[in-house]
């Protein structure tokens, strides 16, 4: 209907036109002359409404800030209605009809569709647009809202410098030839104010805007709570007999020893008696010989006869040790948090005796280093884009051996785990599991003499010791995505101390507050 309005207007009044609307066709009947004079309107009039498509590589501009100019000049849906006529008076008055265009960021060109012409005027603009700037540097400042700026310096360095290498050949010589500075890039980070300042060619700087957008991102944190449950318990019993026996008037006592360990003090102790009496013998060895637990001794020492003395030692510990620790971190994703609960002991790690003359001595002196002694969490928690945690662990727990006994020093006792799991949000995850029970027994006796019923107790030594530990590890991790859930984690927390406090208090009071209506 429009193109028979416009035929009208142009065909003589005797001329006669219709339309055949089942073959799309026009009916004419006029004069020869005027028939092949409109055969050739119809033939540039009857044209495909889009023409070909035209693909221009910039060297220079960025391809979205050229279309974004040209969607302000000519229309924001790119190009409008396609092969429609622009009125004149406007940017795009010269254009018969305003050809399409796109951007492609893959290969930063322009993609024209349209008619010839309509093309060709397009394609003047864009490469007037593509020229070469008076200075080639351009500087930006970026404000990071959550990134740290000193840990993006690297990662920006090593993306773009990667993206710049990829051109090669022709096209990289030409472009460098072109501007020098094309290849340009400086990155630096403020430290006080977190911020980026950039120095790069436009097509370098939109790389690096785009890599900032997706990495200056609000990070999830994670909350991870560990209980750590020990029960250890340690039973010692030990008995034995030792007695020494010698005559009044003899200088060269008679020492047995059926305690462990104690027989070496009371030889000594003869020894050191030299040639005085075997009486003062057995005072010094059973002064040396009596230690913890119980002694019950019985002996002889006069100026005539036989000298002789009786020692029964018996010895029972128990050690018990409960340690029910529950420890909580928060952390942000993929960052590493740590907790230590305990002491910081000295440990000797090497002594100088002293040496040198009397008159110039050297003083000894001991090395010693520090060693944490207590609870210690490590966690490293990543989040998996399906709502799971990644956590990967270092726990020990550490503590003094109260019972146990060294001439090197303190002895520790440590259970550490180490490992990577995988937990959904909000479960619960055992570690490890250490259940521990030992029971050691050790019996010496006199050849022969030991095997006398009852009498055979004074020529024998006995000692047994049990030992029991049971330690359990749990983990569970919380995603906290915004900041009401770490504020109800907060207040929980902060009420659950209060009250402790409280609780605490109101036994220590000796006027019970009134009870509450």
């Amino acid at each position: 209907a429009p193109l028979l309005t416009v035929l009208r207007q142009i065909m003589p009044q005797q001329a006669a036109l219709s339309v055949y609307p089942d073959s799309n066709s026009l009916v004419i009947t006029d004069r020869a002359g005027n028939i092949d004079r409109l055969k050739k309107i119809l033939a540039k009039v009857d044209q495909p409404a889009v023409g070909d498509v035209e693909i221009i590589r910039l060297k220079r501009a960025s391809a979205d800030s050229v279309v974004s100019t040209l969607k302000a000049l000519f229309g924001a849906s790119g190009g409008g209605a396609k092969g429609a006529p622009v009125p004149g008076g406007g940017a795009g008055g010269n254009f018969s009809s305003v050809p399409a265009f796109a951007a492609d960021d893959r290969t930063n060109s322009v993609l024209l569709s349209g008619d010839a012409v309509s093309r060709a005027k397009m394609r003047a603009i864009i490469l007037n647009l593509d020229m070469p700037q008076t200075n080639y540097g351009n500087t930006r400042v970026f404000r990071l809202k959550y990134a740290n700026a000193e840990d993006l310096v690297d990662v920006l360095k090593g993306i773009v410098s990667n993206n710049g290498a990829a051109s090669t050949g022709a096209t990289a010589t030409k472009e460098a030839t072109t501007n020098p500075d094309n290849n340009r890039l400086e990155i630096a980070a403020d430290k006080s104010l977190n911020a980026l300042v950039v120095t790069a060619s436009p097509s370098r700087m939109q790389t690096v805007e785009s890599v900032i957008d997706q990495l200056d991102i609000r990070r999830k944190q994670v909350l991870v709570e560990a209980i750590i449950a020990e029960v250890s318990n340690g039973v010692t019993k030990k008995l034995g007999t030792q007695f020494l026996v010698g005559g009044g008037s003899g200088t060269v006592p008679i020492g047995i020893s059926t305690f462990n360990g104690l027989l070496s003090s009371v030889a000594s102790s003869a020894a050191q008696a030299g040639t005085g009496s075997v009486g003062s013998a057995i005072g010094l060895g059973l002064a040396g010989a009596l230690g913890d637990g119980g002694n019950v001794g019985v002996g002889r020492y006069g100026q005539g006869g036989a000298d002789f003395a009786l020692l029964v030692s018996a010895l029972a510990g128990d050690a018990g040790n409960n340690i029910l620790s529950t420890p909580s971190l928060l952390t942000l994703d993929n960052q590493e948090a740590s907790i230590v609960v305990g002491q910081n002991i000295p440990i000797v790690t090497g002594s100088y005796a002293q040496t040198g003359s009397a008159t110039s001595p050297t003083n000894p002196f001991q090395t010693i280093t520090r060693e944490d002694i207590g609870v210690k969490l490590k966690v490293t928690p990543t989040i998996s884009p399906d709502g799971t945690v990644r956590l990967k662990i270092e726990q020990e727990v550490s503590s003094l051996d109260s019972a146990a006994q060294s001439s090197a020093g303190l002895i520790t006792n440590k259970r550490n785990v180490t490992t990577t799991v995988q937990v959904d949000d909000g479960d619960v995850v055992v570690l490890g599991g250490l259940i521990d029970d030992s029971t050691n027994s050790n019996q010496q006796s006199v050849p022969g003499l030991g095997d006398i019923p009852i009498l055979g107790n004074l020529f024998r030594y006995r000692s047994a010791s049990t030992n029991k530990r049971n330690l359990m590890i749990f983990i569970r991790p919380l995603i906290v995505g915004d900041g009401g859930k770490l504020s109800e984690f907060s207040s929980e927390q902060y009420n659950r101390i209060r009250q402790s406090q409280q609780d605490t208090f109101d036994k220590r009071s000796l006027v019970k507050p009134a009870p509450r209506p």
